[in-house]
């Protein structure tokens, strides 16, 4: 559904579209929360991990995006590392589930970055490090080193169309 939104709004998905979730069975799961940087639907359980995270246009948190390291920098929610949140982060992580990530262009708008992955947490910084990964890229047999080199190529390709959200508006 996700990716449907973005083929049809392009990098400025508008958060009302974003709200309507999809639906599965009869009953509207939602993928995000926009009160919320890290997201784990009630579905998912007690032990479920995040689904999706969020940095908006006023963040209060220092989130950043090293195009040339190829890496995204998430902050924690907060600084206790065993904070829900942070802990359905580090069960993604631990599980290499892949996370939406949705990036404010501008208040009320969003690009969708999908999927990602957190490739690294450091408790002492309180940050998360996230990689862009595209799967059809990621073929059977690829050793942990093509993977890791791959992920680090689109990250630094998707943070530069992140960056180029801001001249596309005016």
């Amino acid at each position: 559904k996700v990716r449907q939104l973005r083929a049809e709004y392009g990098g400025r998905i508008p958060r009302a579209v974003l709200m309507e979730g999809i639906e599965i069975r009869g009953a509207r799961i939602p993928f995000w929360n926009y009160q919320k940087g890290i997201f784990k639907p009630a579905l998912l359980g007690r032990d479920g991990a995040a689904l999706s995270i969020q940095t908006s246009a006023s963040s209060p948190y220092a989130d950043s995006h090293d195009a040339d390291e190829g890496s995204i920098v998430y902050k924690y929610r907060g600084t206790d590392p065993g904070h829900p949140d942070n802990v359905a982060l580090r069960r993604a992580m631990d599980r290499q589930e892949p996370l939406i990530y949705l990036v404010a262009v501008d208040p009320g708008f969003y690009d969708a970055v999908l999927p990602v992955y957190i490739s690294g947490d450091s408790p002492d910084s309180l940050e998360f490090t996230l990689q862009a990964d595209q799967a059809a890229w990621l073929a059977p047999g690829d050793s942990a080193a093509t993977t890791v080199l791959r992920r680090a190529y689109l990250t630094r390709a998707v943070l530069q169309r992140l960056h180029q959200q801001q001249f596309r508006r005016i």
